[in-house]
């Protein structure tokens, strides 16, 4: 307190002290308590410095970000979907075009608890989400280090020092800076090219019925361990809607400028109508003065040449040549197109890597 109310503050202390009455002397406890409260709360610090910091690592990366529209809020509680969350960052909130942050001041979540670096570590990885339209990444150094500041498991220290934290916020703003790393691939594409293949308890396969107009399934192969998805039009139901599958892969860490092959084999004991295809998308987030923007780059598909009639392990596959590592997610599709009866499984479903 300042020197003039220290002085009113110890006359009216000496004027209640002397004073009998018991409710003068309750009104004054209560007084002294608060402002006690008030001395010894913490203070939040303004998270618009840590918008204003990366503007200044962006400038110094030769980018001209412009971050006042991003809104940055203290909340009690983070609650979505029945899940809590002590941050989240969004790249459109409520629809409403919005980029925002909210940190929990939860006592669970430790914010205050935390250094100035291991805060500005958490917000960067939230920026990363609601400026940068970055998913997660789990990819990982080769010496076990995450690769990019979007891991989930690291929030609070991926960084400790100015050599580190150079590196961490390159990546953030541009995957590509990564290449300058040994990033580890867990596995020797030479020896085992198979990125990613299907199996019955891959839970991230997304079925599309068009108000039920397909069926779906997902079982064990025959005579396999494998998986086999399934497609086929409900008899009766009428439709201009493809049936489908599909699934997004989030920051897939395969090497800059491999080819990545999407190979599928179809079944079906008769297809009558156009036939069956496959589809692989590919997207990224080229970053503007006002946020990174998500687009897709690439689209390649059967769906042009669809395969009908009998079905006998038949191999269909698409090759995107010299995979950038810009690229935030693929998704792939396996679809029944519109029109055509009868059942088709796909099975042996994978993502190949051949390093170029």
């Amino acid at each position: 307190m300042h020197n003039l109310k220290s002085r009113e503050f110890s006359a009216t202390f000496r004027s209640i002290r002397g004073s009998k009455s018991p409710i003068l002397i309750f009104l004054f406890s209560l007084f002294f308590l608060a402002c006690q409260d008030d001395n010894d709360a913490p203070t939040l610090p303004d998270l618009t410095t840590y918008l204003d910091r990366f503007e200044e690592e962006a400038r110094q990366r030769g980018y001209n970000l412009e971050l006042s529209d991003v809104d940055v809020a203290y909340v009690d509680e983070i609650e979505i979907n029945g899940n809590t969350f002590c941050s989240f960052g969004y790249s459109n909130f409520n629809n409403t075009g919005t980029r925002r942050i909210e940190i929990s001041t939860a006592s669970s979540c430790g914010w205050m608890e935390r250094s100035d670096i291991e805060r500005e570590n958490f917000f960067f990885h939230e920026l990363g989400h609601a400026f940068l339209n970055r998913p997660n990444d789990e990819s990982l150094l080769c010496d076990g280090s995450p690769l990019s500041i979007m891991n989930s498991f690291n929030t609070w220290n991926t960084y400790e020092n100015e050599e580190e934290r150079a590196y961490y916020i390159s990546e953030l703003i541009d995957r590509t800076a990564a290449l300058d790393q040994c990033i580890d691939y867990e596995q020797g594409w030479v020896n085992d090219s198979v990125f990613y293949q299907f199996t019955p308890n891959d839970q991230s396969w997304v079925f599309t019925s068009w108000d039920g107009a397909y069926a779906g399934s997902v079982s064990t192969a025959t005579g396999s361990t494998g998986g086999r998805i399934s497609l086929a039009l409900v008899p009766g139901s009428i439709t201009d809607e493809s049936g489908r599958w599909l699934r997004q892969i989030n920051s897939p860490n395969i090497p800059e400028c491999a080819d990545v092959t999407f190979r599928v084999t179809m079944n079906s004991e008769e297809l009558i109508g156009p036939g069956a295809a496959i589809s692989i998308r590919a997207f990224h987030a080229p970053l503007g003065r006002e946020g990174a923007q998500t687009e897709e780059y690439l689209f390649l598909t059967t769906t042009e040449v669809p395969v009908s009639g009998k079905l006998d392990n038949y191999v269909e596959e698409l090759t995107i040549p010299c995979y950038s590592r810009s690229t935030t997610f693929i998704v792939l599709f396996l679809r029944l197109m519109a029109g055509t009866e009868g059942e088709v499984s796909f099975e042996n479903i994978e993502l190949v890597v051949q390093e170029g």
